[in-house]
């Protein structure tokens, strides 16, 4: 299933939800930078940034070697990737689930009607 990697969340209002990043100037100076949140940027997130419960401060769900793997490998692929890439229903899946489960209601919507449009009247503004 292709998959367009590029597209710009959404606030309700149409604007482009804004993320801040630190990146080095050419000084090597850290500096804050706004950028526009993309959906690649959050599948590369889930996929490799581990669940913490909030009260124990420890992982939710204990990942095994071979399901590290297959998300660390999945997050090269999606990086590596052009504006879009073919992805199986087993990833379909797993982004599905751990958007899911770390997104904003607003950002679950948007993902999730991209990994699994539905009626093209309801689905998400599209990009510029």
């Amino acid at each position: 299933m292709k998959i367009k990697l590029n597209y710009v969340f959404k606030t309700l209002d149409g604007k482009p939800f804004i993320n801040r990043v630190t990146e080095k100037d050419e000084k090597g100076k850290s500096v804050i930078k706004e950028k526009e949140f993309t959906f690649r940027e959050m599948c590369e997130s889930v996929l490799v940034l581990e669940q913490v419960d909030p009260e124990t401060r420890r992982p939710k769900n204990i990942i095994d070697g071979v399901e590290k793997n297959r998300r660390g490998g999945l997050a090269y692929q999606i990086h590596k990737a052009g504006s879009e890439i073919d992805l199986s229903v087993d990833d379909v899946k797993l982004l599905k689930d751990l958007i899911g489960e770390t997104g904003s209601a607003l950002i679950v919507y948007q993902a999730w009607n991209i990994l699994d449009p539905k009626d093209p009247k309801e689905t998400i503004p599209k990009d510029k």
